[in-house]
């Protein structure tokens, strides 16, 4: 399976950590007087615009470089936690973001890594929007502005929405796919990248058809990035989906989710077939070592491919059936993780 370094050690500057501050901390921590005497009020107003104008400006800067680090590092780790909590104080500040959506339509290119930022934002948006909130959280969450911030997600992703609508996409699925997906490089840096590729794909079903193949193809060429082959892509998409975990929301699928959850079983089962007999097993012990993995942090599960089926049935996939009947004869114990 494609190998992405999930243990490396995330160097996190310091200064990022203050977009937690308040403006008034800001303002604080700069020396910057917003009253006393003599100030009139028009002075303090003045120097109140003024302030918002400085804080945006420091704290764009400083967002661009916290976005970048996120997107290349897994979500899990301590320091990205509290990273995006960081960035969680501008994205709930409305007055905040519009400012910083005015620096950013000004000068786009000084920015280019907050085309990862929407990402963020629209799983703000979705999380507040759940059910089983507790009140405090209901609460926190009507401060979002959500009209603001998907305004700027659509000024930041401009070429990225025009990307996808240009290979047939509409409107809206254009847009929730530049947001998951802004450039292909993503998938050079961490397998989340693809999880999140298929669970959107999954959404958009439940909204209407899917072609697999069509989405593959405009995601695999977002972008200028040339740092990811269609050979590595097929491998990262099909390997990572290997892993997904079978669930009983199967149960609640409407009939286009259905059909993309059989689409994507069938094209990995062919993908796998079409591979020579050494890569084929190369992949499928990769699967095992992952699952084994997983077992020893205890959240081992059954997977959406049951790959002993292959094994005991007249299955059309000849070379995947010998290769899994090769990995079991060898070691009873894979027959545990490939059921």
């Amino acid at each position: 399976m494609a190998k992405q370094d999930d243990k490396k050690k995330v160097k996190v500057p310091k200064s990022l950590f203050e977009l937690k501050w308040s403006v008034s901390k800001f303002a604080k921590e700069k020396g910057i007087r917003l009253k006393g005497k003599g100030m009139s009020k028009k002075r303090k107003k003045e120097a109140k615009k003024k302030l918002r104008k400085m804080y945006a400006l420091n704290m764009i800067g400083k967002l661009d470089k916290a976005v970048k680090i996120i997107a290349s590092n897994p979500t899990d780790n301590k320091k990205i936690l509290k990273l995006r909590s960081a960035i969680d104080n501008i994205i709930f500040n409305p007055e905040i973001m519009e400012q910083i959506a005015a620096i950013y339509k000004k000068d786009r290119k000084a920015y280019p890594n907050l085309m990862f930022f929407p990402y963020m934002i629209t799983s703000t948006l979705l999380y507040y929007k759940r059910e089983g909130l507790t009140d405090e959280e209901k609460e926190y969450g009507e401060k979002l502005d959500k009209e603001v911030l998907l305004d700027f997600c659509g000024r930041v992703l401009k070429k990225q929405i025009a990307h996808y609508e240009s290979l047939g996409m509409d409107d809206a699925t254009a847009f929730e796919l530049a947001c998951v997906i802004p450039d292909a490089e993503v998938f050079t840096t961490h397998r989340q990248w693809y999880r999140r590729l298929i669970m959107k794909m999954y959404e958009l079903a439940g909204l209407g058809p899917v072609d697999l193949d069509d989405i593959l193809k405009a995601v695999r060429s977002c972008g200028k990035s040339k740092e990811i082959t269609k050979k590595d892509f097929l491998e990262g998409f099909y390997t990572t989906f290997m892993m997904t975990k079978a669930t009983n929301k199967i149960a609640t699928y409407n009939d286009h989710q259905k059909e993309l959850h059989e689409t994507l079983i069938n094209e990995t089962l062919k993908y796998l077939e079409d591979q020579k007999d050494s890569k084929r097993r190369e992949l499928i012990k990769g699967y095992i070592r992952a699952r084994k993995n997983d077992e020893d942090k205890k959240r081992d599960g059954k997977r959406v491919i049951k790959f002993v089926d292959q094994a005991n049935s007249n299955s059309a996939f000849t070379g995947l059936k010998s290769t899994v009947q090769d990995l079991i004869s060898d070691n009873p114990n894979h027959e545990l993780y490939l059921s």
